[in-house]
């Protein structure tokens, strides 16, 4: 019963229920209640009123405590309270019309949800409460204790995009957020960090509001400064470079056009090895590496064509896995590549499938069906598509599809490309080398005859990534010294806003920290801000960022 009763020192009296509702009455068994002021227990009773508790509910019925609560007199002369009411632990607080544990869980259902919603989906639980209450209990929730934080990561969100702005506060050891600061001021950035002397290393951003709020308010920390900023820094500098030469991407579009497609600079042509007279083996295993040289560059001419994998699936004559093995390649396959034999995820399934293709039965759906019942987790489509084979091997009519035929794909001239934008020739020199399509190594080719100073560009970049992505700080002095010698102004002006941040630049391409976690948190926040509908103001916003997974005790 103590379960069901929170409140101490009570005894059940009555229980009466009627639509939906129950309701029990209590009386208290102890003579005598504590004075909350001074703590002297008394036994002189004043007067009494009956005080009505809401509970959690059970099952459908709402549940209200009727507690029949004793006005007490304190005889301690000293003692500033004269009356005093008599307290039931820590079930219910003082004055309260709801338990404890009731407070707590709506609490934790209105932190994952709108006020507004939850006024609305709450009744059915039979607590009948409006969203200005809930609103309030927001408000009540108490900040969670943190740990000092040490690693911390800055940013800032956007109240009103383009008006007003806010910083948010990460512990990036810890990966949760920490406080909401109502500005990006560097003296509320400073005052801050100056609350939290723990704090060792900063991740940030490059903005000067930061620089200058860490620089006053923690001048002994490590700053850190964002990798994916850097690496967008540097990309507004390649973006501004390709800005001045437009003619130079436009002329290498029309060589790539006019190039013999197997004849363009940069994609390599199959050879075959050995001049010897070949055995029946090798003479075998040349022509399987003919035919796969030869399907590797047809797939790739596809794709660069924007030609759907199902579309070149069937126009070449292979499964739609084999396509995107293809198009993972860098390079046409070796010897060594070419696998003539490979299982299939079919293969479990069609001894049982040929036997009922034998005892009549066609239809696709009726096999996928009896093999879902066996515990099979094949789609419908691969069994599709092995039955409709099994039709042309059996010279029955195929289905028929209602679909354009393949040739409706070449439709149009896709072989003829645009000049690439400043915006694209960036993304192309920032792509990992290896991801590059083959056509993208050909234009890229076509470029550098065009204008030379690409592929110090691209060797430049490139180092760049390296040094992110490798954590290489140590290489930034001699990068920066490559930068600032080339004959790429918006390199240099780069290289050259890198020694003003050197430090944290340095610490950003060295320490593992970045602001990743930092920007996740925002996203977090944008959907929490718009959920409120912009009714509540940023303290409300600050308790529920904070709230994450917190326990309300």
């Amino acid at each position: 019963m103590a379960h069901l009763i929170p409140l101490e020192c009570c005894e059940l009296e009555s229980l009466t229920w009627g639509d939906h509702h129950i309701e029990i009455h209590l009386r208290t068994s102890s003579p005598q209640a504590t004075c909350p002021s001074c703590q002297i227990v008394s036994s002189h009773v004043h007067s009494r009123y009956g005080r009505t508790i809401g509970d959690l509910p059970w099952a459908d019925y709402s549940v209200s405590l009727r507690v029949q609560t004793r006005r007490f007199f304190c005889r301690v002369s000293t003692c500033p309270q004269r009356i005093f009411t008599e307290r039931f632990g820590d079930a219910v607080a003082p004055s309260a019309r709801r338990t404890t544990r009731l407070t707590q869980w709506l609490q934790t259902l209105v932190m994952q949800a709108t006020a507004q919603g939850m006024a609305r989906a709450v009744p059915g639980c039979a607590v009948p409460i409006s969203a200005r209450t809930f609103v309030r209990l927001m408000h009540a929730v108490p900040d969670p204790i943190v740990n000092p934080p040490t690693v911390v990561g800055l940013d800032d969100w956007a109240w009103k995009k383009g008006r007003t702005y806010g910083t948010i506060c990460v512990d990036l050891e810890r990966h949760r957020p920490i406080d909401l600061l109502p500005d990006r001021d560097p003296a509320t950035i400073a005052a801050w960090l100056q609350r939290h002397p723990s704090i060792t290393t900063v991740a940030r951003d490059r903005g000067h509001e930061f620089i200058e709020g860490i620089t006053h308010g923690a001048p002994a920390a490590i700053q850190v400064a964002d990798r994916w900023h850097l690496l967008k820094n540097l990309g507004e500098a390649l973006e501004a470079f390709f800005l001045d030469q437009r003619a130079a991407l436009q002329a290498a579009a029309q060589a790539l056009n006019a190039a013999p497609q197997d004849s363009a600079p940069g994609r390599p042509l199959p050879t075959i090895e050995g001049t010897a007279t070949p055995t029946r083996a090798q003479a075998a295993q040349t022509h399987w590496h003919s035919e796969a040289s030869t399907r590797y560059y047809t797939i790739h001419g596809m794709a660069a064509q924007r030609v759907s994998v199902a579309a070149i699936a069937r126009t070449v004559g292979i499964s739609r896995p084999t396509v995107y093995r293809y198009l993972h390649m860098i390079e046409p396959p070796r010897y060594a590549q070419i696998q003539r034999t490979r299982r299939s995820v079919l293969d479990p399934v069609k001894p049982f499938v040929a036997q009922r293709w034998n005892e009549g039965c066609r239809n696709a759906r009726q096999l996928w069906q009896e093999l879902q019942d066996q515990g099979s987790t094949l789609s419908l489509r691969t069994v599709n598509r092995f039955v409709a084979a099994l039709r042309q091997e059996s010279d029955l009519r195929p289905r028929t599809f209602r679909q354009q035929p393949a040739a409706h794909h070449y439709a149009k001239n896709t072989t003829q490309r645009r000049p690439l934008t400043a915006l694209h020739a960036m993304r192309l020199l920032m792509t990992d080398p290896d991801q590059r399509k083959p056509w993208q190594q050909d234009y890229l080719c076509y470029l550098t005859l065009q204008e030379p100073r690409v592929a110090e560009a691209d060797e430049l970049v490139q180092a760049f990534r390296c040094m992110a992505r490798t954590l290489n700080g140590g290489q930034l002095d001699r990068w920066i010294a490559r930068a600032q010698a080339s004959s790429i102004e918006p390199l240099r002006t780069f290289a050259k806003g890198l020694l003003k941040d050197y430090a944290a630049v340095k610490a950003g391409l060295t320490l593992p920290w970045s602001n990743g976690q930092t920007e996740a948190q925002v996203q977090r926040l944008k959907l929490l801000k718009r959920q409120m509908y912009g009714q509540a103001g940023l303290e409300l916003l600050r308790t529920r960022v904070l709230y994450r997974g917190t326990r309300i005790d």
